[in-house]
């Protein structure tokens, strides 16, 4: 899978998965949440991030909200940051 964000490509297999954090819900709910840390050859990190329409990860499209699966470029001290919250 890649993915542009910022000018710059993301893809998974150029980049070491760090962490992966999933909450207690199945893939088909409405609350599901994943994300995956990642951090590339260049050592720059990223979070996949995937969550069904009443999480934080929902989005709006055409007049209803919707789950989505979104790739975001972070900082070291957010990445450390992300792996304390979610106690990795």
């Amino acid at each position: 899978m890649a993915s542009y964000f910022c000018r710059r490509i993301f893809q998974q297999p150029n980049a070491f998965q760090i962490a992966y954090y999933k909450n207690e819900y199945p893939d088909d709910d409405m609350l599901f949440i994943e994300e995956t840390l990642f951090l590339t050859y260049s050592g720059h990190f990223f979070l996949l991030l995937s969550g069904g329409p009443m999480t934080k990860h929902a989005v709006l499209e055409d007049h209803h909200i919707t789950g989505s699966t979104k790739v975001q470029t972070i900082s070291k001290s957010q990445a450390q940051d992300w792996l304390n919250e979610h106690d990795l």
